[in-house]
């Protein structure tokens, strides 16, 4: 997902300093309920009652075992690491096809009993899609989104003739990492010291601010009023989910009363908008496509930073926007932005 160009903050997501990682084993059984097919996962997942974890740059790594007195007719084992787009009403399309054999009758007679082989397949940085090049999407899989990516491991034991070949698949987590960028070495300092973040005036490099909105109505339908509203975001405009996103809100009037009505906190509404665009045209940016989802992922509050006094005909309220822990990161892929 993609931010409106460059109005709106992206969202990422920091990358673990201390990487564990933990085995997850899952199962098929035969028809007599007794499990002859595993397959093991090491991942960054510690639950066990999670799916796998993997961050780009990870490999999937793990083994496969294979009981041989519970099937016959095998002529090879693999393991295979794909990753899928599937849009509401299509098919699913293939982006990443990884496949490792294992084992193969052709090199060497079937093994005996139970037979264990490790795998590691590392994940690419990028794949290729119709001549353009994207970065691996992280997983995307929500109730009532039209779109969801999924990634998932999948072994097979292949067997000869008409016979059906037996799968075993499970499904990973796939998150995209990177550092959020630093602030302004004035908010850097003001951070580590606990003391209140300067504002764009005193520190421009450290704001993005927008263009001034101008508000104009009758004040007690009796008194026509113009107010003009300034909002800057926190610069760079990418951040960490699970962090704020500090805000600054400036209001300037000749009128007073208008002034000290509109700038109370309660008063002021903003909120952070996720925006999906969806189709063959999405990747050509906003108004390109019908197929645009959008809905509020979090709410800003304001309060009044404390002065002795305010300017006469300005008022300025500070504010934080949350980008909520568990946020996915902005992300543009073929026919998903």
């Amino acid at each position: 997902m993609q931010p409106n160009d460059s109005e709106l903050p992206g969202y990422t997501s920091y990358r673990a300093n201390r990487v564990e990682f933990s085995d997850q084993t899952c199962q098929l059984e035969d028809g007599k309920g007794r499990p002859w097919i595993w397959l093991t996962i090491r991942s960054r997942t510690r639950d066990r009652a999670r799916l796998p974890l993997f961050c780009e740059g990870d490999k999937i790594e793990g083994s496969v075992e294979v009981d041989f007195d519970k099937t016959s007719g095998a002529k090879g084992v693999s393991v295979a690491v794909t990753g899928s787009v599937t849009e509401v009403g299509q098919e699913e399309f293939k982006f990443l096809q990884l496949h490792e054999a294992l084992w193969t009758r052709e090199a060497s007679t079937a093994p005996k009993d139970k037979h264990r082989w490790p795998f590691s397949i590392p994940l690419p940085d990028k794949v290729p899609v119709q001549n353009e090049s994207y970065a691996l999407p992280p997983s995307f899989s929500e109730r009532g989104s039209p779109v969801y990516v999924d990634y998932r491991v999948t072994v097979a034991v292949r067997r000869g003739g008409l016979r059906v070949n037996h799968t075993l698949a499970s499904v990973l987590v796939y998150m995209s990492t990177s550092y959020a960028p630093m602030p302004s070495q004035l908010r850097q300092l003001a951070y580590s010291e606990g003391a209140m973040i300067i504002g764009p005036e005193g520190d421009p490099e450290g704001w993005k601010t927008l263009q001034p909105l101008r508000i104009s109505g009758t004040l007690f339908n009796t008194k026509p009023v113009t107010v003009e509203c300034t909002l800057a975001i926190s610069s760079p405009v990418a951040f960490a989910a699970g962090s704020p996103i500090p805000l600054f809100m400036t209001f300037s009037s000749v009128d007073e009363q208008a002034l000290d009505l509109l700038s109370t906190p309660s008063s002021i509404k903003i909120h952070l908008i996720r925006e999906r665009l969806v189709g063959s045209s999405a990747n050509k940016g906003k108004g390109q496509t019908d197929r645009t989802f959008r809905e509020p992922i979090s709410a800003a509050f304001f309060w009044s930073p404390s002065e002795a006094s305010p300017e006469k005909g300005k008022r300025v309220l500070q504010g934080e926007l949350e980008v909520k822990k568990g946020t996915t990161p902005s992300f543009t892929f073929h026919g998903f932005l």
